[in-house]
């Protein structure tokens, strides 16, 4: 065989059982990525991962199982090399170059690769400094490309050293700036999906809404509200959007306003499904369910889907995934809580990705830090910021009304109905 980089296979790794059988890694220039001999190197076979890969490192294991780490992954074959099956992300991106010939397994199953800063596990998935976010994603880069490339430490929780872990904040787009923290803390808890059977309930329509007063005055990122507006699309909007809205960019919501977006896509009722609020006591809450709802590209496939919103007094959020997510039908550009003021966020698919791959049968709790209180100078339920007398409404975030009046255009039949109900 020629190993000549120029015209032949290019090795980059090699790994043997005795010395007989031995297996090569890295390129061949007419396509291949692994040759294999079992003749001490007389002959070769070639047994690469299928795909356009580099393989840059090699590890064997028992009598017929290969680990492979490409330029894209990690990948295993259970047959030495006959079959091969993608294992997922691998070596965390910053460190690729800096890790060939340098994956190993502990023997039963579990593969580590050597960074420059110490050892990680990457597979099956690990989160070395229990912070939430897996190794694979915590490439040190300091730059979020993604919740597949967070750019945070993978040795550190905090990775900016304000005191709030990275899950949290990058989340909130705030991990890697020790002068900004999120307005909520994030955690996951245990599955704690609610059953209701008795509550306010729309159902067999598309694009709907429904108005709640809630029992408490609710906080949120430093606002308080009363009323809520629930949609078919699996929001809660804290200020009407006067119709159902899907599909929005929630790390840059600036027109929608302060909104809950538990699986930001659009989806209907229509064919059976339904949206319902319900109050629940010990300990008092709000639960907000969809059951059974279809996201609009798999309507009358089957394809439904249920989650929950629930509400307690002080703030705190808890988003419920069941059984039923299907993901085929779904797109997410972004779950979790906005402020409508733009940039002010926390996201669920930021860290995650779309919650409909990996929310399944899982919750999570949004528990509000200390945030500073947002005026609202007329009582209204419509912050001040949102209020910005220009006389024209654009938004819900743009309302064009007068922050110091509660009934801009005086034409309430009710004495004191506010702004923010006309």
């Amino acid at each position: 065989m020629d190993f000549d980089c120029t015209s032949g296979f290019c090795c980059q790794g090699i790994s043997g059982r005795g010395a007989q059988e031995i297996y090569i890694c890295g390129y061949l220039r007419d396509g291949g990525n692994i040759m294999k001999t079992l003749d001490g190197g007389v002959t070769w076979s070639n047994v690469s991962v299928p795909g356009p890969y580099q393989v840059d490192s090699i590890w064997l294991e028992g009598s017929s199982t290969v680990y492979a780490h490409s330029d894209l992954g990690l990948h295993r074959s259970l047959d030495g090399g006959a079959t091969w099956a993608d294992l997922g992300g691998g070596v965390p991106v910053n460190y690729q170059n800096s890790a060939y010939d340098q994956i190993w397994g502990d023997g039963a199953g579990t593969v580590f690769v050597a960074s420059p800063l110490g050892v990680l596990q990457v597979y099956p998935s690990w989160d070395t400094d229990g912070d939430g976010l897996v190794d694979q994603a915590e490439t040190g880069t300091g730059v979020y490309r993604g919740y597949w490339d967070t750019g945070t430490d993978p040795f550190s929780k905090d990775t900016d050293g304000d005191g709030i872990e990275d899950l949290a904040e990058s989340a909130a787009g705030t991990a890697l700036d020790a002068a900004a923290a999120p307005g909520y803390s994030l955690t996951e808890i245990s599955p704690a999906f609610e059953y209701i059977d008795q509550g306010i309930t729309e159902m067999e329509c598309d694009d709907c809404t429904l108005v709640y007063n809630l029992p408490w005055p609710f906080p949120f990122f430093g606002m308080t509200f009363q009323t809520i507006t629930v949609d078919d699309n699996g929001n809660v909007w804290f200020i009407n959007p006067g119709f159902s809205q899907y599909g929005f960019d929630l790390t840059q919501n600036i027109d929608m306003g302060p909104v809950i977006a538990a699986l930001n896509t659009d989806l209907t009722s229509f064919e059976g499904g339904r949206f319902t609020v319900e109050r629940l006591s010990e300990p008092d809450r709000v639960v907000i369910e969809w059951f059974e709802v279809e996201s609009k590209a798999g309507w009358r496939d089957g394809d439904d889907n249920s989650f929950q919103v629930v509400l307690f007094p002080d703030g705190r959020i808890r988003l419920n995934y069941g059984e039923d997510l299907e993901g085929p039908s779904l797109t997410d550009v972004g779950s979790g809580v906005s402020a409508g003021t733009g940039g002010t966020f926390v996201s669920l698919t930021s860290v995650l990705g779309p919650v409909y791959g990996t929310g399944r049968n899982r919750s999570f709790e949004f528990t509000p830090s200390v945030v500073a209180p947002v005026a609202d100078t007329d009582g209204d339920d419509l912050p001040d910021v949102f209020e910005t007398n220009t006389g024209v409404y654009l938004s819900p975030s743009d309302a064009g009304t007068d922050p110091s009046d509660p009934d801009t255009d005086g034409d309430s039949p009710v004495p004191g109905l506010p702004d923010n109900v006309l």
